[in-house]
């Protein structure tokens, strides 16, 4: 392989820069040296403005023997590098016959800037749903959601309390109860453990009625005791679960005929109105504080059969 490297600026033939003069040029080169075969290191320009130029004799050598036969088979290269500023003639000078071709590297092709590669494309991150394992382990929480005491079309007997699952978990309620006290304090059974059955799903209601009970919603379980009824004035709600110990209590003064008393919604820790735009966010409020209720002027019953909230 001969490989021509222009450094520091031209090479100067008289054949007006045709390819094929300038490789006629070329050969002429090695031909004054008495080389068949070789390397032309550098061509050193005296002055850029007359053309004429000095060759270095010292480096002109033979690479057959030095070659790795994987260069030998390639086609003859021409490198050319861009011409620095002119320098003063006195400056101008001759590549020296004593400088060993180690400390004239060849370079046959111009560094690559290293380009970083892109970083790989991040995975969405997504949040996996709560595990069944999860969800039954959360503590178990029923609450008395809406109570309706009667009606004027249909009597005092016209009654259903409203129970709600703010959790996680669906909730067995076998074996539960549901009482009433009066205002000395006196429990009345509504749904005796024996008798009380069910569970209740998420997010979720469970209604559970008076047999006279008039609603449009039909209720999940019926009294079991429905010689007792709820009282307008001054009673109380309890809920017990399986082992007698109390799910959720409330008391009221009074659940005025024809309207309910209802648990607000809980939306990012404040308790608010549940009705209106909220009447589908759940009833969540629970503070054990009177103003967790306020009255509904049309009630507004939910069984197991509503969607979640």
């Amino acid at each position: 392989m001969t490989t021509v490297l222009v450094t520091g600026g031209y090479f100067i033939s008289n054949n007006n820069n045709s390819l094929s003069n300038l490789a006629a040029d070329i050969g002429a080169i090695f031909n004054i040296f008495g080389q068949s075969d070789g390397e032309l290191v550098a061509v050193i320009p005296l002055n850029k403005s007359d053309g004429e130029g000095v060759v270095a004799t010292s480096k002109i050598q033979n690479n057959k023997s030095s070659q790795p036969e994987s260069e030998k088979t390639e086609s003859n290269k021409i490198l050319v590098m861009t011409p620095p500023p002119a320098a003063p003639a006195a400056q101008d000078a001759i590549v020296s016959e004593q400088q060993s071709p180690a400390q004239q590297p060849l370079t046959e092709a111009q560094p690559q800037p290293i380009t970083a590669p892109e970083p790989a494309p991040q995975e969405p991150v997504f949040q996996e749903p709560m595990s069944e394992q999860a969800q039954q382990t959360e503590p178990i929480k029923v609450l008395i959601s809406e109570i309706q005491a009667g009606t004027t079309q249909n009597g005092i007997e016209d009654e259903f309390v409203e129970l709600y699952n703010p959790t996680n978990r669906a909730i067995d309620m076998n074996n539960w109860s549901l009482i009433k006290k009066t205002s000395s304090g006196n429990p009345y059974n509504l749904v005796s453990s024996a008798k009380f059955s069910g569970s209740i799903a998420p997010k979720s209601f469970f209604l559970v009625a008076h047999i006279n009970y008039k609603g449009a919603k039909p209720a999940d379980l019926i009294y079991s005791a429905n010689s007792n009824n709820i009282s307008y004035k001054d009673n109380s709600a309890v809920l017990y679960d399986e082992n007698d110990i109390v799910v959720d209590e409330i008391s009221w003064n009074e659940i005025p005929k024809d309207r309910s008393l209802e648990r607000k919604v809980l939306i990012s820790g404040i308790c608010i109105s549940a009705q209106n735009e909220n009447e589908l966010q759940g009833n969540g409020c629970d503070t054990d504080n009177a103003n967790d209720f306020e009255l509904r002027a049309v009630p507004n019953p939910q069984n197991s059969f509503d969607a979640e909230e």
